[in-house]
């Protein structure tokens, strides 16, 4: 039993101080829970009690306080009832930086606003950026605050305004450095330009750190894409490859890195649910049967098989279930999975993470700790290569993905945890 607990510092808690503790504490927790003398023989009940009791996701706003008292040394006074200490300090980064209160218009003060980030339990991208410039944040927080603090993709360097502030960040410049290189890059005409080329398909800007590649479970290697910015480039390069951008049109609301992702991990899924159905065929008739494609029907199966449906086949509301709270956007339904395909909705980490959990585990001979160890290798690493961080322990769904992985049967107890949170 404590190799078990090792390995979960050893392969998934990373330094001192990282994620602003968040990650050593989450930690802490599920040693704990693997110490139960009785978790062997009641995992999916205890795994359950454990989420029950976590009751919630970090909040964005524990983030941000904690961020503001390691960096900046700025306390609550216990004998302040609310966050005036915060409240003031932001004010004054604001000010100080001359960093506007939103990038659109908006009516509402810079006061009100504060407030709503310091109690908020998730806030937008666009809140990040206005932060990252207030606080005069390195390219490297704020890369932390998207991937960890709202569990989003890191930089989406093929948005325009995006890849702008992700080289202010990395250089140092304010908020209207980046606005004015915004109004910069929309008046450019690239149509005019002769000498302009249009980017190869493909072709993307990359975050220094990222891997090469990322191994699927037993599957193909997805590449990286080539290097186009470096650290000395100037503002006249960034807007030559901003209109490059614009000439081939690759502006896009969603990370195609993400959702090629997605699409390799279905089809495999697919393929080996479709494997297992024929091996099962063959051991029932004593014959191969017509093979039938795998649907996201049967994918939503195979995941959920305890889960109760509803009259029409469909997963019951998760409203009914006590995961329902905080785990709402995390179930892969065949809806979810047909609504990313048609590019409808944004892939998310979940969505990856859910798809690679069951790749790791369909087809699965390895005892707890080598699969735990592979399956955090290959997440850190399709994490980077879809520009989201690495894998993140605090994140309660993905602490259940990673207890799951220590039990004897990891899809029996992802099943097993979400047909008991019905009951």
């Amino acid at each position: 039993m404590s190799e078990w607990i090792n390995v979960i510092t050893d392969s998934t808690i990373e330094g001192s101080g990282s994620s602003l503790e968040f990650t050593r504490k989450a930690g802490k927790e599920i040693q704990s829970l693997i110490r139960r003398k009785d978790f062997s023989e009641n995992e999916g009940r205890r795994i359950l009690q454990y989420l029950r009791s976590q009751s919630e996701m970090i909040p964005f706003g524990s983030y941000l306080k904690r961020y503001l008292s390691l960096r900046f040394g700025v306390k609550k006074d216990p004998r302040e009832k609310d966050d005036a200490r915060y409240r003031e300090f932001l004010k004054a980064a604001f000010s100080r930086t001359h960093t506007p209160r939103s990038f659109h218009r908006s009516s509402t003060s810079l006061g009100v606003l504060i407030n709503g980030w310091l109690r908020a339990a998730s806030v937008s991208r666009e809140t990040v950026f206005l932060l990252g410039f207030a606080l005069e944040m390195p390219v490297e927080d704020v890369s932390m605050f998207l991937t960890k603090a709202i569990c989003d993709q890191d930089f989406n360097l093929s948005d325009p305004e995006e890849t702008i502030f992700w080289y202010c960040f990395r250089n140092r410049r304010p908020a209207m450095f980046a606005l004015e290189m915004i109004e910069v890059y929309q008046n450019t005409d690239v149509h005019g330009n002769s000498d302009l080329q249009p980017l190869q398909e493909g072709a993307r800007l990359r975050i220094p750190g990222d891997l090469d590649s990322f191994p699927l479970p037993d599957g193909p290697t997805i590449r990286r894409r080539s290097n186009l910015l470096s650290r000395d480039m100037n503002e006249r390069e960034l807007i030559d490859y901003l209109s490059r951008l614009k000439l081939q049109r690759q502006s896009n609301r969603y990370s195609r890195t993400a959702y090629s992702t997605f699409v390799s991990l279905l089809d495999r899924a697919k393929y080996e649910i479709g494997e297992l159905n024929a091996e099962e065929d063959l051991y029932v008739f004593g014959k191969e049967q017509e093979r039938k494609n795998v649907r996201e029907a049967e994918v939503e199966k195979v995941l959920y098989s305890g889960v109760p449906v509803d009259e029409k086949g469909n997963l019951m509301n998760i409203s009914f279930s006590s995961l329902g709270k905080g785990f709402a956007k995390h179930r892969l339904s065949r809806q979810r999975m047909s609504r990313l395909l048609a590019g409808k909705a944004a892939v998310t980490r979940y969505d990856l993470l859910t798809l690679l959990f069951l790749n790791s585990v369909l087809r699965d001979d390895e005892s707890p700790i080598p699969r735990y160890r592979r399956f955090v290798k290959n997440a850190d690493a399709m994490l980077a290569h879809c520009y989201m961080g690495r894998l993140n322990i605090s994140n309660l769904y993905e602490a259940f993905l990673l207890v799951c992985l220590l039990t004897e049967d990891p899809l029996y107890a992802f099943s097993e945890v979400w047909e008991q949170s019905y009951e």
